[in-house]
C-alpha cells in the first residue's frame, strides 16, 4: 500500500500514542513478534451485565412473584416495573465496578478460585454431579465463556460466626467477555505486515483457544505450564520450549513469571519483541520487551514501565506505527541505494575515460552536478513510498551489490556514449547533428548533460518495488527532477563559460542525449529485478537447497518447510492452493510473510473451519454469511445432500458420489447456481435413488451457461434428459453419458446434429440393443467435436468408418474394451486421423506386435496411447512406439506380454521425452529389459512398475541411477525387491514412492532417507520387515513429507506424536490396522495439521 499523504510520527500521536522512548523508531520495523494480553471492551463488558439473558429471566420472575402476592392475578402496577428496571440498571452497574476495580487480583487468583476447586468442593457433590458440571464447564469454556458456580448456605442463627448448614450447589452461569469490535481485523492486519501476534491470557486454555479462533489467531495454544517444564503435557513433551514458544498461538492461566519468560526467550531467538499490557502484573514483562506497550486506562506501573502509552482504546494503532516506521525505513533505503549506485557510477565513469581516452572532464561541472542532485534528492524525505509488507533490516551486501550493479551500469553506459561520440559518426548520421568530435569543450557540455539526466532518473528505479513507471512518485519528486534537468538541458545548449571547459552543443544534440538516456534508462528496471532474483536465493535452489545468495537460511531451511506444511492445509480443508507467483509480478512477490507470522494465519484460516469439520451445512453456511465468492465445490461422496445457498458466483459443482441425491436436490441446484458451467452428479450403479428425466429437464431449463455435464450411473434417464440438455444448454461443450442404458443411438444422433458447439463427447454400450446403428451423416454436422469416447461398446467396422469419412477434428479416441472391433477398422480408423493426439486401446486382444508397428506409422503426432491388457504385446511394440512417436508423453502397457522379447538383440537407443510410463503386472518384465527402458526414456518422471515379481532392488536402482527427472515411483508387489544397498547417489526430484508389499527393511529405508530430500509421499503398507526405528530416520531426515503409509507395518503406538512433533509437515498417516486411535489423538494430530486414517486417497 502507498501512503496517501505524508507520514510521520506526528500523525501516530494523532491517533492517540503517546511517545515515551523515541528509539522505537529503530525497531518497529523490524518488528515481527506481537504478544498482547487479553482486554476487554469496557462499554461491552456493561451491556453484557446489562442485556443478560439471566437478568430479563430474574426480572420476569419477580413480576409473577409480585402478581401472585397480589392476589387473584391482578397485575402489578407500573411502579414496581419502574423500581424493577432501577434495580436491573443499578445491580449491573455495582456487578461492573466491583469487576472492573477486581482487574489485575481476579487475574491473578482465577486459577486458584476456578469454579471447579472452590464451589463444587465446598457444596461436596456427588461424582456423577461433579463431573457433569465440570462437562458444562467445559462446553462453556469451548465457547469462549467464563463459569461462575452459584451456591447457597443457610444460616440459622443468623450469627456470622455460627457454621450453618451445608453448602447447596445451585448452577452454572456463563460469562462473555468479549473483545473489542476491531480486534479482529488489527489482528488481521498485523498478520499481513509479517507480525506474529500471540495471545497471553489468564484465562482456561480452552477460553484462549476459542477467542483465538474468533479472532482469527489460530487455537494452537498451551497451557502455562509447558512454558517452566512444569506438568508438562505428554504430547508435548519432545518439543523443546523454545521452539513451543515460537510456534505458539498463545499461552492461557499464565502470571507474570510467565510473561517475562515468554519474552526474554523470544528475544533470546533473535525476536524483536512487542508486548502489550494494562496491569501491574504485566509490568516485568513490558519492560523486558523491545518495544513495550501500555493500553489505555493502564496503571501507572505499566505505564512507566512501557515505551508507547496508547492514549485511546484499542490496538489498531499499532498497525499504523508499524506502517508509518517501514515507510520512513523504506525512504534511507532507497536513499542508501541510490547515493551507492551514484558514488560507483561518477567514480567508475570519469575514470575509464580519463584512463581510456585521457579525457579531462571539468571539475567545476562535477560541482554543477553534485548540486543539482543534492536539490533533488532532498525531496526524497516527502515522496511517496510503498512500505515492505514484511519486516525489514539493513542488508549491507544487498544493499552494496545493487549499487555497484547499477552504477557500473551507467558508468559502462556513459563510456559507450563518449565512444560513440568521440570515435564514431552513428549519432551524426542517424540523427543528422554535426560532429563534435576532437572538440573537448563541446565533448565536456554532452557528457555532462548525459550524465546529470540519467545519474537524477536512477531515483525513480530505486524508490520502487515494482516498474518504476508503474509507481507514481511524490509532486515535489517530480517536479524537482524536472527542474534540475531544464537546468542541465539549458547549460549544455548554451553555456559557453571557459572557466569550465564548457562549450553549448544546441538543441540538436540536446535532443539526442535525452533520447539515448532513455533509452539505457529502460534496462534500470530489468537488472534491478535480475539482482532481487538473484539475491533472493530462488536462482539457487536446485543447487544449493539451503541458502541464499548472502544470507543463511535459519535452521537449514525448517521455517520454510513448516511454510509449506501451512499452505497445504488450505488444500486439506478445501481451499484452492495458492497460485504460484511470477518473477515480476510485485504483488504476489512481496506480499509473502514472515515464516512464523505465515503459519499462524494459516492456522487461523483452518482453525475458523474446525467447528464445521464434517457438517457440510454448516460450513456452507459459513461460506453464505461470509460473502464469500465461492467459485468451485466439491461434495463428492457425502452420505447426504446438503441445504444449497444461492451462490451467483458458483462456477464448477460437484456431488458425484452422494448417497440420497434424488430429484428435488437437482432442482435446487437449478435454482441456486444459475450461473454454474460444470456439474458433476455421476454415482456407481449400485447406489439407490436414481435421478429420472424430469429433475434433468428442470435442471437443464434453469442452467443456460452450462458448458460441461457428467449424469454417469443414473439408469433411468432416457432419451428425454439428453435431448432437453442439448435444446437448453445450447452452450455445452461435453456430455458424459456412462452406463445410461436406456439412451438410444438414434438421441445421440440428435444430440451431435444440434449441439454445434459440442467438443466433447462420452457414451458407453452402444451397439448392445439389436438393431441400433447410425445414420450415414451422423457425425457429419458435429463440426467441433475433437474428443470421442465409445468404450465398452459393441462396435462394428461400420460405425467406425462413419467416424473416419466425417473428418471430424478429433485428437482422443478412446475405444477401450470394446468388442467386435477388428484391425482392418481400427487402421482405416487411424488412416483418417493421423494428428490423433490421444488412443486408447485397452483389452484389444486382437492386436498383435505386427499390427501395431502397421499403426504406429500414422501415430506419430501421439502424446498418450494405451495398449493395457492387450495380451499379445510384448517390449517390441513399446520400443517401436518410443522410437516412431516423437511428441509422445505418456504410455500404458500394464498386463501385457511384455518381457518374453529377446533381451540380447541390439537396439538403437532413441532417448524419448515420455513422461509418464505404466507398465505394472507384468509377470515377465525382468531387470535387463528394465535398463533398457530407463536408456530409451532418460526423462520420465511418472513410473509404475508394480505387480512385477521379476524385478529386482538392481534394477530399481539402475532405473534411478538413469532417470534423474524421476518424481514418482510404484514398486508395489515386486517381491524380488528386498534391499537397496546400490543407492549411493542423491534423488533431488523423487516426491512420491509406494513400496508396499516389498522386503524392505530399515536399512533400506535409511537410505531413502538420505537420497531422497524431496520426498513428499511414503506407502509402505505390508511391508512386514519396516519398525518404528526406520520409520523414525525417514520421518527425520525426509523433513518434507507429508504422507505416509504404515498399515501392516511393525510400528509401536506412541510413534505418532512424536512423528508430527518431529516433521511438522506431515499431513496424513494411515496406522496399521491393528491400531485405533484415540479421540484425544486424532485432536492432537489435527491441532497440528495431520488426519490419521485407514487409507490415503
Amino acid at each position: 500500500m502507498a501512503a496517501g499523504k505524508d507520514s510521520s510520527w506526528d500523525d501516530i500521536k494523532n491517533e492517540g500514542i503517546d511517545l515515551v522512548s523515541i528509539f522505537l523508531l529503530h525497531l518497529a520495523y523490524v518488528f515481527d513478534i506481537f504478544c498482547t494480553t487479553l482486554t476487554e471492551s469496557k462499554i461491552l463488558k456493561f451491556l453484557g451485565f446489562m442485556w443478560n439473558p439471566l437478568s430479563w429471566v430474574m426480572e420476569l420472575a419477580a413480576i409473577m412473584a409480585i402478581a401472585l402476592a397480589n392476589g387473584g392475578g391482578r397485575p402489578p402496577d407500573w411502579q414496581d416495573f419502574v423500581g424493577i428496571t432501577v434495580l436491573l440498571i443499578i445491580n449491573s452497574t455495582i456487578s461492573f465496578i466491583e469487576e472492573n476495580n477486581a482487574g489485575n487480583a481476579a487475574a491473578a487468583l482465577m486459577a486458584g478460585l476456578a469454579p471447579k476447586t472452590k464451589i463444587i468442593e465446598l457444596c461436596n457433590l456427588r461424582e456423577d454431579t461433579k463431573k457433569r458440571a465440570h462437562d458444562i464447564i467445559d462446553k462453556f469454556a469451548d465457547r469462549g465463556l467464563r463459569s461462575l458456580a452459584v451456591g447457597r448456605q443457610t444460616v440459622s442463627e443468623k450469627d456470622k460466626n455460627s457454621p450453618g448448614e451445608p453448602w447447596q450447589f445451585l448452577g452454572l452461569l456463563p460469562l462473555f467477555d468479549p473483545p473489542r469490535h476491531d480486534s479482529a481485523e488489527t489482528i488481521r492486519r498485523a498478520l499481513d505486515l509479517g507480525v506474529n501476534v500471540k495471545m497471553i491470557t489468564g484465562d482456561q486454555l480452552a477460553i484462549g483457544k476459542e477467542t483465538g479462533r474468533r479472532l482469527g489467531m489460530g487455537t494452537n495454544m498451551y497451557p502455562s505450564s509447558a512454558l517452566l517444564g512444569q506438568d508438562k503435557d505428554e504430547s508435548i513433551s519432545s518439543i523443546p520450549v523454545d521452539e513451543l514458544i515460537e510456534m505458539a498461538d498463545g499461552f492461557a492461566g499464565v502470571f507474570p513469571e510467565h510473561k517475562y519468560e515468554i519474552v526474554k526467550r523470544l528475544q533470546e531467538m533473535k525476536h524483536i519483541c512487542g508486548m502489550t499490557g494494562d496491569g501491574v502484573n504485566d509490568a516485568p514483562a513490558l519492560k523486558r520487551a523491545d518495544i513495550g506497550i501500555a493500553v489505555a486506562d493502564a496503571t501507572d506501573a505499566a505505564r512507566s514501565a512501557s515505551d508507547i502509552v496508547l492514549t485511546e482504546p484499542g490496538l489498531s494503532v499499532i498497525v499504523s506505527a508499524v506502517l508509518t516506521s517501514r515507510a520512513i525505513f523504506q525512504r534511507m533505503k532507497n536513499y542508501t541505494i541510490y547515493a551507492v549506485s551514484i558514488t560507483i557510477r561518477v567514480v567508475m565513469g570519469f575514470m575509464l575515460l580519463a584512463l581510456i581516452w585521457k579525457f579531462d572532464f571539468s571539475p567545476f561541472m562535477v560541482l554543477v552536478i553534485a548540486i543539482l542532485n543534492d536539490g533533488t534528492i532532498m525531496t526524497i524525505s516527502k515522496d511517496r513510498v510503498k512500505p515492505s509488507p514484511l519486516p525489514d533490516s539493513w542488508k549491507l551486501k544487498e544493499i552494496f551489490a545493487t549499487g555497484v550493479v547499477l552504477g557500473t551500469y551507467l558508468a559502462v553506459m556513459t563510456v559507450v556514449f563518449f565512444w560513440a561520440v568521440e570515435s564514431t559518426d552513428f549519432f551524426s548520421a542517424k540523427f543528422g547533428v554535426r560532429s563534435i568530435s576532437g572538440n573537448p569543450h563541446e565533448l565536456t557540455s554532452a557528457i555532462y548533460l548525459q550524465v546529470s539526466i540519467i545519474s537524477q532518473a536512477l531515483i525513480f528505479v530505486t524508490r520502487s518495488r515494482s516498474w518504476s513507471y508503474a509507481e507514481r512518485p511524490g509532486f515535489w519528486l517530480i517536479a524537482a527532477f524536472f527542474l534540475a534537468q531544464l537546468v542541465a538541458t539549458l547549460i549544455a545548449v548554451y553555456a559557453n563559460w571557459d572557466f569550465a571547459r564548457i562549450r553549448g552543443t544546441g538543441w540538436g544534440w540536446a535532443g539526442v542525449i535525452w533520447l539515448y538516456s532513455i533509452v539505457t534508462y529502460i534496462p534500470l528496471d530489468i537488472l534491478k529485478f535480475i539482482i532481487r532474483y538473484s539475491l533472493s536465493g530462488r536462482a539457487w535452489d536446485n543447487v544449493i537447497e539451503n541458502k541464499t545468495a548472502f544470507t543463511s537460511k535459519k535452521d537449514y531451511g525448517k521455517g520454510e518447510r513448516e511454510a509449506q506444511w501451512a499452505q497445504a492445509q488450505r488444500t486439506l480443508h478445501g481451499l484452492q492452493p495458492a497460485q504460484p507467483s511470477e518473477m515480476f509480478n510485485d504483488k504476489s512477490t512481496y506480499r509473502e510473510l514472515s515464516e512464523i507470522a505465515d503459519q499462524a494465519k494459516r492456522r487461523a484460516e483452518v482453525a475458523r473451519f474446525h467447528d464445521f469439520h464434517g457438517d457440510i451445512n454448516s460450513i456452507l453456511l459459513q461460506i453464505s454469511l461470509s460473502c464469500l465468492d465461492l467459485e468451485s465445490l466439491d461434495i463428492s461422496g457425502m452420505p447426504y445432500f446438503p441445504d444449497l445457498k444461492k451462490s451467483s458466483s458458483m462456477k464448477e459443482f460437484s456431488c458425484s458420489g452422494v448417497l440420497e441425491l434424488r430429484e428435488n436436490d437437482l432442482v435446487s441446484i437449478g435454482v441456486c447456481f444459475p450461473s454454474l458451467q460444470k456439474l458433476d452428479i455421476s454415482y456407481p450403479e449400485s447406489l439407490p435413488c436414481p435421478v429420472f428425466d424430469s429433475a434433468i429437464i428442470s435442471l437443464s431449463s434453469n442452467l443456460k451457461s452450462l458448458l460441461k455435464i457428467n449424469v454417469s450411473g443414473n439408469n433411468l434417464i432416457t432419451d428425454k434428459s439428453l435431448v432437453s440438455l442439448s435444446q437448453n444448454c445450447v452452450l455445452l461443450r461435453e456430455i458424459i453419458f456412462r452406463d445410461c442404458d436406456f439412451v438410444s443411438s438414434r438421441c445421440i444422433e440428435f444430440v451431435l446434429r444440434n449441439s454445434r458447439y459440442l467438443e466433447s463427447l462420452a457414451i458407453n454400450g452402444i451397439g448392445w440393443r439389436p438393431r441400433e446403428s447410425f445414420s450415414k451423416d451422423a457425425f457429419l454436422l458435429c463440426r467441433c467435436l475433437s474428443e470421442l469416447d465409445l468404450s465398452d461398446s459393441f462396435l462394428s467396422d461400420d460405425l467406425l468408418r462413419l467416424v473416419a469419412d466425417a473428418e471430424l477434428p478429433l485428437k482422443k479416441i478412446v475405444l477401450s474394451n470394446c468388442q467386435c472391433l477388428t484391425f482392418d477398422g481400427v487402421m482405416y480408423l487411424l488412416t483418417k486421423y493421423q494428428t490423433l493426439a490421444y488412443l486408447n486401446l485397452e483389452g484389444s486382444s486382437f492386436l498383435s506386435d505386427e499390427m501395431v508397428m502397421e499403426l504406429v506409422v500414422f501415430l506419430g503426432r501421439l502424446t498418450f496411447v494405451n495398449f493395457s491388457f492387450c495380451a499379445k504385446l510384448t517390449g517390441v511394440s513399446f520400443f517401436n512406439i518410443v522410437e516412431r512417436c516423437v511428441s509422445l508423453q505418456c504410455m500404458r502397457m500394464e498386463g501385457t506380454n511384455f518381457g518374453v522379447e529377446d533381451y540380447s538383440k541390439e537396439l538403437g537407443v532413441v532417448k524419448s521425452r515420455i513422461k509418464s510410463l505404466y507398465i505394472s503386472g507384468n509377470h515377465n518384465l525382468r531387470d535387463e529389459c528394465l535398463l533398457k527402458i530407463s536408456r530409451h526414456c532418460p526423462f520420465v518422471e511418472t513410473l509404475e512398475v508394480d505387480h512385477c515379481p521379476a524385478i529386482t532392488g538392481d534394477g530399481v536402482i539402475e532405473v534411478l541411477r538413469n532417470c534423474g527427472e524421476l518424481k514418482s515411483l510404484d514398486i508395489s508387489g515386486c517381491t524380488g525387491i528386498k534391499s537397496l544397498d546400490a543407492l549411493d547417489f542423491e534423488l533431488p526430484k523423487l516426491e512420491s514412492l509406494r513400496a508396499c508389499g516389498t522386503w524392505i527393511d530399515n536399512q533400506a529405508l535409511g537410505f531413502i532417507s538420505k537420497r531422497c530430500p524431496r520426498l513428499l509421499r511414503l506407502h509402505l503398507k505390508g511391508c512386514l520387515n519396516v519398525t518404528s526405528r526406520g520409520v523414525k530416520e525417514i520421518v527425520q531426515s525426509c523433513t518434507r513429507l507429508r504422507e505416509i503409509n504404515l498399515s501392516n507395518c511393525q510400528v509401536d503406538d506412541g510413534i505418532f506424536i512424536w512423528m508430527v512433533c518431529a516433521n511438522p509437515s506431515l499431513r496424513k498417516i494411515v496406522p496399521p490396522c491393528w491400531f485405533s486411535p484415540t479421540k484425544e489423538l486424532h485432536k492432537f494430530l489435527l491441532r497440528h495439521g495431520c488426519v490419521i486414517c485407514q487409507e490415503i486417497t
